[in-house]
């Protein structure tokens, strides 16, 4: 074949350090800006959507094949928690937790998971974000013991 295909969807996600309720809404729709920005400046991809919970961010992006998920993690966080530093003066010691979940998504699905990213508010009334960690990982067949999570 002459050319690369793709549609490589991850959904990702990741949380501030120490659990710390950092994120307003406001400060997501301006984190959701920037990650799109970001990722096409450093030609990793485009973002579906991004938004999440008070302590943690979820994103859907669509990356290149060349593109690592571990660089793409890297190069948000990096990024992201350099410019919350430099804009807003009551973030100057914001910073990411070291871990993150990444599951890959079908086309067929990203509608489905671009909603419930945009639904968050709805889904933390009833669960906190360690249950929905380990309840993302059970669906996606991943076995994890809980005692090893950051997300307490």
């Amino acid at each position: 074949m002459g050319q690369t295909l793709s549609a490589i969807y991850l959904h990702i996600i990741f949380g501030t350090a120490g659990r710390n309720y950092r994120l307003s809404p406001q400060l997501h729709a301006n984190l959701r800006r920037y990650i799109g920005t970001l990722l096409q400046a450093k030609k990793m991809g485009s973002l579906v959507t991004s938004g999440g919970w008070k302590d943690h961010l979820h994103m859907l992006p669509r990356i290149k094949p060349a593109v690592s998920v571990s660089q793409l993690v890297s190069t948000v966080k990096a990024n992201t928690s350099r410019w919350l530093k430099q804009e807003f003066q009551f973030m100057d010691d914001f910073a990411w937790q070291p871990g993150y979940s990444a599951y890959s998504i079908s086309p067929g699905s990203v509608d489905n998971v671009e909603g419930y990213i945009r639904t968050q508010e709805r889904h933390h009334r009833k669960l906190t974000y360690g249950e929905e960690i380990l309840q993302m990982a059970e669906k996606h067949g991943i076995q994890v013991d809980p005692s090893l999570l950051d997300v307490a």
